[in-house]
């Protein structure tokens, strides 16, 4: 309450007069009034030459009324000794300097005036703040009048009381200045309590809500204290029954406790599992890899791999030929190659745990058909995985197939296929338990058996083909020269097998031809040959035949001679 009433009482306004202000303003006005008294002066010196400039001003402006007569005698100018315009124009350049002067008196006067409505307006304040027996009062311009030279000149002449109103008025600037300063201090003390006060408000705001918080908080209290007696005297038997319960709480929170270190110790054996499922795997990985891509460049061969270790960590690779540059396999490799080093991990760690089975469910989806065969060489022509069972699912019949003209005649003949048919009708699965065998020699000999000749003669055709387009050839090609010059009857006739067989045999019968089962191989392929080339026999081994009516028949021994000729092939290649 003492703070507003002290804030009510209203504070004096500044007069913002200083006494360094009035003296400066008294320097600038005497000096300015000297200056233009010096100047009048001079110019009053030179009135002379004022009266004649003026009379040179005077004809030039007439100049225009009377261009051709003197303007005072209004003789013609063509008969006057002198030109008074032209005499006229050339004393005014000689007379500028008192345009300089008379300009300069303006200016001076022009200042003089404006100080001057400064300085009355000073002494206006003066006679505002200090209006009784002022001895200045009787200074002050009358309004609708303005401060001249006499008027300054007042007020530097004495006073009755010896003293000059110039005087008087700057004790009173002083004694304003000096009350300016106290208002200020009065008005930072002013804005000092108010700060106070507003801070002040703001605890009593602040103690009227904790009081109502507190007022609220003990009737809650209260109130729940009420309904913790009420639950204690309703659940006294339950309050019993869980106190004899704590021992049971005790045991399951030490089993609680148990099972969060066990799930730390499988956690723990989760984040370590991926250095143990790769360890040592780098070397299995690029062997694999590379065959799976045997037909690629050598820069697209890798020389090492670098498994990731730890969750976040990248799969590196580094090419053949810049083996110390690692690149991060998901940036450099297209997908197909991505599903070959993945199908390389999983078979390289299966090799390193010693699998008795590798099961591979498509193992070739989304691979391109090169890609497809050195996969299929690698899984059952190379020797990575001898000795294993292999278990292989294929949505894809062409790579099925490819794999049982891949394998021996032998070898298909021991593994076992099954075929899940389309459900078209049943709601079951349904399973072909006895279906065809792809294998083309197979396939003979079964057609053979049941009397079917041209199926027989049909399915040798492509064993044959399969054969020497791909064993045999390449068996020529390991062991010594592999390439061939094939005649063809036409730009898209397609390789006579025969043609194709004789080729191969001629690099076969070569002296310096050292590989395995040479001799074997070579009196296949002439028994073979040994069939009259021109027989139908061989002319649909050559090209096959179109429904035709009333053909020839096919010689069954003929036929039974080039299967049993073909398997024996087979199983000498391997």
């Amino acid at each position: 309450m003492r703070l507003e009433k002290e804030l009510q009482q209203p504070t004096n306004a500044k007069s913002n007069i200083t006494a360094a202000a009035l003296q400066s303003l008294g320097v600038s006005i005497s000096r300015d009034v000297k200056e233009l008294n010096s100047k009048q002066q001079e110019l009053s010196a030179l009135s002379e030459q004022v009266s004649f400039k003026q009379l040179y001003e005077a004809v030039v402006q007439v100049q225009s009324s009377s261009p051709e007569h003197c303007p005072a005698c209004k003789t013609p100018l063509a008969e006057a000794a002198v030109n008074p315009y032209t005499h006229a124009g050339d004393e005014l350049v000689k007379l500028q300097h008192l345009a300089g002067f008379q300009h300069t008196i303006q200016q001076l006067n022009g200042t003089i005036n404006r100080s001057l409505v400064d300085l009355s307006q000073f002494i206006n304040t003066c006679c505002t703040h200090f209006p009784t027996n002022n001895q200045i009062s009787g200074c002050q311009v009358p309004s609708g009048t303005s401060p001249n030279i006499d008027w300054w000149n007042m007020l530097l002449r004495p006073l009755q009381d010896g003293y000059t109103p110039w005087q008087h008025f700057e004790v009173q600037a002083k004694q304003l200045e000096e009350s300016d300063v106290a208002i200020e201090h009065a008005f930072e003390v002013r804005t000092a309590k108010l700060e106070e006060l507003s801070r002040l408000r703001e605890f009593s705001h602040q103690i009227t809500i904790l009081q109502t918080r507190r007022q609220t908080a003990n009737q809650t209290i209260a109130n729940s204290q009420k309904t913790i007696n009420d639950f204690d005297v309703e659940n006294a038997q339950l309050i019993a029954d869980a106190e004899g319960e704590k021992t049971l709480v005790t045991r399951n929170q030490d089993i609680a406790n148990a099972y969060s270190v066990f799930v730390d110790y499988l956690n723990a054996y989760k984040d370590s599992l991926p250095a143990k499922l790769v360890a040592d795997l780098g070397e299995q990985v690029v062997s694999l890899y590379n065959a799976f891509n045997r037909n690629d460049p050598v820069n697209a061969q890798l020389a090492s791999v670098r498994l990731p270790l730890a969750q976040n960590e990248k799969l590196e690779i580094a090419f053949q030929d810049s083996p110390d540059t690692f690149f991060d396999a998901l940036h450099v490799l297209s997908e197909g190659h991505i599903r070959c080093m993945g199908l390389a991990i999983l078979a390289a760690k299966n090799i390193k745990e010693s699998c008795p089975l590798l099961i591979f469910d498509d193992p070739v989806n989304a691979i391109d058909d090169e890609h497809r065969e050195a996969i299929r060489r690698t899984l059952f022509e190379d020797s990575f995985f001898d000795g294993k069972q292999i278990i292989l699912t294929c949505h894809g019949e062409e790579f099925f197939k490819d794999i049982q003209n891949l394998l021996s005649a032998e070898r298909v003949s021991q593994s076992k296929t099954l075929a899940f048919l389309p459900n078209l009708s049943d709601k079951h699965i349904l399973v072909d338990f006895n279906c065809a065998p792809r294998n083309y020699i197979i396939s003979a000999k079964n057609h053979l058996e049941k009397n079917e000749i041209r199926d027989a003669l049909s399915k040798s055709r492509q064993a044959l083909e399969s054969l020497t387009k791909g064993k045999v050839w390449r068996y020529v090609s390991r062991f010594g020269d592999g390439n061939l010059s094939i005649k063809l009857r036409a730009a898209t006739a397609a390789i006579e097998l025969r043609n194709l067989t004789e080729q191969l045999k001629s690099k076969i019968a070569k002296a310096d031809f050292s590989g395995p089962e040479k001799e074997s191989i070579l009196v296949i392929i002439e028994t073979l040959l040994g069939i009259n080339g021109d027989s139908r026999e061989w002319r649909y081994l050559n090209k096959g035949t179109h429904e035709e009516t009333d053909r020839a028949e096919f010689d069954r021994h003929t036929v039974q001679k080039i299967v049993t000729s073909i398997e024996q092939l087979d199983t000498a290649l391997g």
